[in-house]
Order: C-alpha cells, then sequence, then structure tokens
C-alpha cells in the first residue's frame, strides 16, 4: 500500500507543479455538445435507450468501459479476470451481435467481430449511451441484440483548458491521462492521451486459499484527437483520431499450467466528416480508415500474427418535406482486408449497403412512426432486404409506448470463415427478426424526478454460428439452428432534491431472460438468466457517495447444462470531494472500494476475479482566464 501511495503523491505533485500558474473551472461539467452522426440524429429511435449519466461516467474516470457497462446497465458483461478480455452480452446475445459505433463508425475487428471493452477507456468517452433491441437496417451486419454509442464533445467557445487525471489500484495498477483542449474562432481542438501500466497482481480466492494472480501485468497507451472547422453557419468539418496500444501478458486459467502468453495489440481509427445543413434537412459525408494489429505467443503454440485494414465511405441525406414527414438515404462502401498467420492467403470483403427511411411525426397527437429498408451487396452477393418498423405513442400525459421491429443478420468473421485449423468457408449468415414494446412513464416534480422503463424483446436468429469442438485441440464453427431470446428489463431511475447543496438519486436496473437453442431448448452458455443493478448516489455541496450493488445469477458453461459458475453478488462504493478554489480551479480526490464485501466469484470459467481492493483517483482542471 505505501508504494502505491507514493506513486499516487508523485502524480499529484507533478500536477500541481503543471498548474503552478494556471486556474481551471468546474471538473463536474462535461461538454453539452457531441459529435454525431446524421443517422443517429435522425434515425435513433428504438424501444430502449439508455444514457449513461454524467455521475455516472466521473466515477469511474480511472476504469474502462467494462467497468461502467458491468455497473450501470443490465446488460451482461463476460469478464476474462481484471485487465483480460471483456465483452459484452445484450439481451442474452454474443458479443459479434453488439456493434461499437464511435462517432458514427462501426469500430468492430473484421478478423473476430468483437471489442474488447477493457480497451476503452472511460477518461476518452464523453458521451455514452445504448440502444437495446435489433437494428440491421439502419446499423448493418452484427447490429442483431444491442449497440453501444461512443461520441466525442466539440466546445465551440471552449477556453484553453487542461484536465489531469491519475489513478492508482491497490494491486499494482496505475493510470495517467491529460486531456487539453481550445477554441480558437471556428476552430475547435481536443487532444487527449493517457497511460495505463501495473503488475495487475490482484488478490483472489480459489478452492478457499487466497493467491496473487501472476503473468497479468499491462501496459496501454493511447491518445485521442478531435479536431473541428465550421467554416461558415451551414458547414463543417469533423477530423478524428484513435490510436491504442495494449501490451498485456494472459494469466493462465485456475486449470492450466503457466504459458507465459503475451498479447500486443495495436489499433488506428481515423475519420473524416463533411456535414451541411440545407434549409429542408442534412448532407454528410464520412471517410474512415480503421487498422487491427494483434501478435500473440505463449509456450504452447506458434507465434501468430494478425493484421486488418478496414475502409468506409458513407453519404447521406435527410430531406424535411414539412413540420410531419422527412426521409432519409445514405449509402456505404466497406472494404476490408486482413493479413494472418492463421489464414492460408491474405483475404478482403467488400460490403456496398443502400438504405431509405421515411418518418411521419405529428407533434399535435404525439405521434411518431419510422420505416425503413436496407439492400446490402457483400462480394457481389445481395443480402435479403433488412426491413424496419418503429412506432411512438404518447398514450397519457406522462405515459409513452414504444414498440420496434426489424430484421436482423451478421455475416461470419473473417476467422470463421479462413481459420486454418478449423475455419468453415461454408458457413451461412445469421438471419432473424427482433421485436420489442416499452413503456415510459416520467414524472416531474418541483424536487423530484420519477423515470421508469419497462421492456419485452424477443429475438429468433436462424443459422446461429457457433464453435464447437472438433476434437481436443481444434474447435470449428457450425450454423447450429435455431436460437432464440426472450425477456423483461425495468429501469427505474428517480432523483430528489432535497435543498440547493443536497440531492438523492436511486436507480434500478433489472434483467430476466432466456436465450435457449430450440433444438434442445436449453440455455446457453455464459448467459445468466437474471442481472440485478442497484446504484445509490448521495451528493451534498462538493461531496459525493455512490455505492452500486450487482446481483448476477447461475451462467452455464457447458452445453448441456451439466458445469455452471455459480450465482454471486458484489458491492462497489466510491467516495469522492471536490475543492473548488475559485470559478477556474477544481481539485477532486475519489477513493473506491471495489468488491466492498470480498466476494470470491467467477464471471467466466477459471477466470478469478478481484477480492476487496482499494482505488485511489485525483483529477484536476485548469482553465485559462
Amino acid at each position: 500500500m505505501i508504494k502505491y501511495s507514493c506513486a499516487l503523491v508523485m502524480n499529484l505533485i507533478a500536477v500541481l507543479a503543471f498548474a503552478q500558474n494556471n486556474q481551471a473551472d468546474s471538473l463536474l461539467k462535461l461538454q453539452p455538445v457531441f459529435i454525431k452522426s446524421l443517422r443517429l440524429n435522425n434515425l435513433n429511435n428504438a424501444s430502449v435507450i439508455q444514457s449513461i449519466s454524467a455521475p455516472e461516467l466521473l466515477s469511474r474516470q480511472g476504469n474502462s468501459m467494462a467497468e461502467v457497462l458491468q455497473e450501470n446497465t443490465p446488460v451482461f458483461i463476460r469478464n476474462y479476470g481484471s485487465g483480460g478480455l471483456a465483452t459484452a452480452s445484450f439481451r442474452g446475445s454474443n458479443a459479434y451481435h453488439t456493434p461499437v459505433i464511435w462517432n458514427g463508425i462501426n469500430i468492430q475487428n473484421p478478423m473476430n467481430g468483437q471489442i474488447d471493452f477493457s480497451s476503452i477507456p472511460v477518461f476518452f468517452s464523453d458521451e455514452v449511451s445504448l440502444q437495446y433491441g435489433g437494428n440491421g437496417g439502419i446499423w448493418g451486419s452484427g447490429a442483431m441484440a444491442g449497440l453501444l454509442f461512443i461520441n466525442s464533445a466539440i466546445a465551440s467557445q471552449q477556453k484553453p483548458k487542461v484536465e489531469l487525471l491519475a489513478s492508482a489500484f491497490e494491486y499494482g495498477m496505475f493510470q495517467n491521462a491529460i486531456k487539453i483542449s481550445f477554441n480558437h474562432k471556428r476552430l475547435f481542438s481536443s487532444t487527449k492521451v493517457y497511460n495505463n501500466f501495473g503488475n495487475n497482481n490482484f488478490e483472489y480466492e480459489y478452492k478457499n486459499n487466497t493467491y496473487f494472480q501472476k503473468n497479468a501485468g499491462l501496459n496501454a497507451h493511447g491518445f485521442q484527437q478531435v479536431l473541428s472547422f465550421q467554416k461558415n453557419v451551414k458547414t463543417s468539418f469533423t477530423a478524428l483520431v484513435w490510436y491504442g496500444e495494449n501490451n498485456k501478458q494472459i494469466a493462465p486459467n485456475l486449470s492450466a499450467m503457466p504459458n507465459n502468453a503475451k498479447q500486443k495489440d495495436k489499433n488506428l481509427r481515423a475519420v473524416i466528416t463533411w456535414n451541411n445543413k440545407t434549409l429542408r434537412g442534412n448532407n454528410e459525408i464520412k471517410i474512415s480508415y480503421f487498422y487491427d494489429e494483434l501478435f500473440y505467443e505463449s509456450n504452447d503454440i506458434p507465434k501468430s500474427f494478425s493484421k486488418s485494414y478496414t475502409y468506409n465511405l458513407s453519404a447521406e441525406k435527410n430531406i424535411h418535406f414539412n413540420e410531419n414527414n422527412s426521409i432519409h438515404i445514405g449509402v456505404i462502401d466497406w472494404l476490408a482486408f486482413a493479413n494472418v498467420d492463421g489464414y492460408e492467403k491474405a483475404v478482403n470483403q467488400n460490403r456496398f449497403s443502400g438504405f431509405v427511411y421515411y418518418k411521419y411525426q405529428n407533434k399535435k397527437h404525439q405521434f411518431l412512426q419510422q420505416i425503413g429498408l436496407r439492400k446490402e451487396l457483400v462480394n457481389e452477393r445481395f443480402i435479403p432486404i433488412m426491413p424496419n418498423y418503429y412506432l411512438q405513442k404518447t398514450l397519457f400525459k406522462n405515459l409513452l409506448f414504444k414498440a420496434n421491429v426489424a430484421r436482423t443478420y451478421r455475416l461470419p468473421t473473417f476467422n470463421d470463415l479462413y481459420w486454418k485449423n478449423g475455419g468453415n468457408i461454408n458457413l451461412q449468415s445469421e438471419q432473424g427478426w427482433s421485436s420489442d414494446c416499452a413503456l415510459n412513464f416520467i414524472q416531474k416534480k418541483e424536487h423530484f424526478l420519477f423515470d421508469f422503463t419497462f421492456s419485452m424483446f424477443y429475438r429468433n436468429t436462424e443459422n446461429y454460428i457457433q464453435w464447437i469442438p472438433v476434437n481436443v485441440a481444434v474447435f470449428s464453427p457450425i450454423n447450429i439452428g435455431n436460437v432464440s431470446a426472450k425477456g423483461i428489463e425495468f429501469i427505474a431511475k428517480s432523483n430528489y432534491q432535497f435543498s440547493k447543496i443536497t440531492n438523492f438519486q436511486f436507480n434500478y436496473l433489472g434483467s430476466f431472460l432466456t436465450a435457449v437453442d430450440n433444438k434442445n431448448d436449453f440455455q446457453l452458455i455464459f448467459t445468466p438468466r437474471i442481472k440485478h443493478v442497484v446504484n445509490l448516489f448521495y451528493n451534498y455541496k462538493n461531496f459525493t457517495l455512490k455505492y452500486n450493488h450487482i446481483y448476477t445469477g447461475v451462467s452455464f458453461t457447458k452445453s448441456d447444462l451439466s458445469e455452471w459458475n455459480n450465482d454471486f453478488e458484489i458491492g462497489n462504493l466510491v467516495v469522492s470531494k471536490s475543492f473548488i478554489f475559485n470559478e477556474q480551479n477544481n481539485l477532486s480526490f475519489q477513493v473506491g472500494i471495489n468488491n466492498i464485501w470480498n466476494k470470491s466469484y467467477l464471471i467466466m470459467p477459471n477466470r478469478p476475479m478481484p477480492l476487496r481492493n482499494f482505488q485511489f483517483t485525483i483529477q484536476y482542471s485548469i482553465t485559462k482566464k
């Protein structure tokens, strides 16, 4: 504990030395203007849309997106241990059924179709929201169960500002980050840099004995750059770059011998956007380039190197005919190349898509409907038409009804098709239908707010792809047949303002679902039927207390349901105090106690999670007068 405290003190000294002759504004103010694609602004209608609030993001600024989603949503995070792989399961789905949309572009890896949420620092995310349910007509392949949106902020009146962060975990992990932003006339710039490193030797329990994790060190760093130029009232240009590099040791699971496994990832994402406002709508053109690289080595298998290049060009137009009627059209050309040691040869795929959506909105009768179609050509082969219909109607003053039905699909990944030892070139695309409906009740009074959403969903998927063992050493993907998922969800948020300086917030999120292979009616592996989340926030002046409690039900680890991970519940406590020296200066101290009840639990088989541990975070913000 002493050496970690010393490291944190040294970070604070560096921050204060940097800030000596500067002044800053409050850390608690997130930027109010966000970069959103034309599709997200005009077509993002779904039965359930959840935004992660500013307090929820601020309480985990020194963590990854995996912790934010686990603690604030009904989504199940398949976490392979602190610092390990973390993927998302929306409504009983798999990781590749959840596209991640970064400033309007899908950043899923074309080789494995996944995103590792442990590699996304919360510090890089200005706005985070989730859309539940399928939406293949708007977002294409993989949008079968839900989407995660991460958007960057633009502040057109921003004075030169510096934000610094230093965070330390008890088990030898550290994160330092800095953000520099400014506005000059019509140009806005924001630069973020972070470094995450340490031994990651957390304490865990196994068979009533405690151990320290070995071979789990991590060294990750990266930067994110946003440039926005407002040419005039109608036209703007935005350029974004996100580079990340992760070097990590991969700890063996509890039943395996140490193999000194290591993995090195590099990711470069670049997007340029032109947006033009017209008298009756908007025009948008996006060009993006992604580079993904992965190097893996261990004592068990030969070294493996993988890299992919993805190019994306999209053009969209939104036209408002009158107050009630509008249309949105777009074309997208997507091209990916991959060169992988595990493939016989280099591979590529081209997807050309076109979509059209019509929206009717009657504000007088508080009614909205949206219908759309998408057609996609993949390597000169047409995908069936993807229709989508959305309905929204205000039933009573405070009660809103929403419903959505969409055809969905997912193309096999490059690994599914071309992996030398197990790939299946004859795989068919997953296809199905997703439907859901929700009731949203909002009650607002002078000092009280209550927001409650109840939703039901059903999803059916044909040609579901699953990797199965061919022999002891080889797995291969097959289309297992028909899979269905159904369930209900609750999202309840209440806020009571006792006075100008005191408020209390209570949030509850619950998910009850079944996701089964219809051939045998067995629950899918790694898919718990139940998850409950309770969040309590208490704010008094510049003091904040947050308590998070999570219950996760049993998840089966074998397809015949003969083995499983037990249910578990954990609690997390975060206490923070801000010191506002003047209108320009803010210093915040934060102490987190993760797994406060010291529970021993597994999320994925033989992948232990940390026992009780402490986290210390300091944030400082400086703005030039």
